[in-house]
């Protein structure tokens, strides 16, 4: 298994005592050894395993990278973590040989890219994570950490180089991924936030939270705050909490926005 871990230094220093402790926090890699697919295979030596194998080197001819076919107007490359998890970031390690021949080279083919994070293998816009249209020199580099605090089963990273399109000086002509590994950071639990995988507080609706903080998106009814932690003062909304108890759902009371109880009736 592996781990993405951080460690931060604590030190107390007071006239007479020196006192100093480490806090280590890791993220599980999901995605290593999992199953992999890809859009087509240049060799059985570059399959789409390469990508979560462990290897890091950035060299082809060392079969540590997956590598789609040649001439291609899309090329696309997934892993399947097996179930829906939560993620926090993604790390892409593409194929380098050299300072020099990934400037000249390999930085077109990798360039322009997109990165979904999906519950099927067919993302659309609304699990984009990542795309830019990259300009410049060393944009994007080779290995790029990809902050994605989302939900998904799949991690897909395609590339397209459509003849309609009008596309940078530098970017490759045809579609094609050289990808050596892909690394994927979070936590097994969609319930869970923050380094150490700590579970989303039960206040939040489905038990759904920011993955870095740990907020909830929305509050159950009576809580309020970040975390939701906070009791609502607020009566009419206890009074709906009672009325919905009993079946009777929907807007039947809101809080005043001046320090007054405001009731109205249901149409």
């Amino acid at each position: 298994m592996e781990m993405h871990c951080k460690v931060t230094v604590y030190v107390r220093l007071s006239l007479f005592v020196l006192l100093s402790f480490s806090e280590y926090a890791c993220f599980e890699n999901l995605a290593f050894g999992r199953l992999s697919n890809q859009s087509s295979i240049y060799s059985a030596l570059w399959g789409a395993a390469k990508a979560v194998d462990g290897d890091k080197r950035q060299e082809f001819f060392s079969s540590a990278c997956a590598k789609t076919d040649v001439g291609k107007e899309t090329a696309s490359w997934n892993v399947d973590l097996g179930k829906i998890m939560s993620i926090h970031h993604v790390d892409i390690y593409y194929r380098k040989e050299s300072d020099s021949e990934y400037e000249s080279t390999y930085r077109g083919f990798f360039a322009g890219f997109s990165l979904y994070i999906s519950n099927s293998t067919n993302p659309d816009s609304e699990s984009l994570c990542y795309h830019r249209l990259q300009n410049g020199t060393n944009s994007p580099p080779s290995v790029m950490s990809i902050q994605c605090e989302m939900i998904g089963r799949y991690v897909t990273i395609y590339n397209e180089r459509l003849p309609e399109q009008t596309y940078p000086e530098y970017y490759s002509s045809t579609a094609e991924l050289e990808l050596c590994e892909v690394e994927v950071y979070g936590c097994q639990g969609i319930s869970q936030y923050g380094d150490y995988c700590l579970t989303c507080p039960s206040t939040c609706p489905d038990a759904r939270c920011n993955m870095s903080t740990g907020s909830c998106f929305q509050c159950l009814d009576g809580f309020t705050g970040d975390n939701c932690t906070e009791r609502d003062r607020c009566m009419a909304n206890f009074f709906k909490i009672y009325l919905n108890a009993l079946g009777n759902e929907g807007p039947f009371y809101r809080c005043p926005l001046a320090g007054r109880l405001l009731v109205t009736a249901r149409n």
